[in-house]
């Protein structure tokens, strides 16, 4: 079953492959990449971006599926140019 969360990323750990994002409710959660996409997604990605995650339950571990950044941000940063 796919999960999803949405909130801001507060830390990227390259070594580990892990996100981790901090949802509205103040609760943070910490995502794994385990497949070569979804680890090239991470490289994309900054600490206080805002974003949505798809991601399943294996065992203990939360894994990444899809990272999607927030339209909001982007919109903002096209406003800017």
């Amino acid at each position: 079953m796919i999960l999803s969360v949405h909130g801001q990323i507060t830390a990227i750990d390259l070594m580990k492959n892990t996100i981790t994002i901090r949802k509205k409710d103040g609760a943070e959660l910490t995502l794994k990449a385990t497949t070569e996409k979804t680890q090239a997604m991470l490289k994309n990605l900054k600490v206080g971006d805002k974003v949505e995650v798809l991601y399943t339950k294996s065992g203990e571990d939360l894994i990444i599926q899809k990272i999607l950044k927030s339209k909001a941000k982007e919109k903002e940063k096209q406003e800017k140019k």
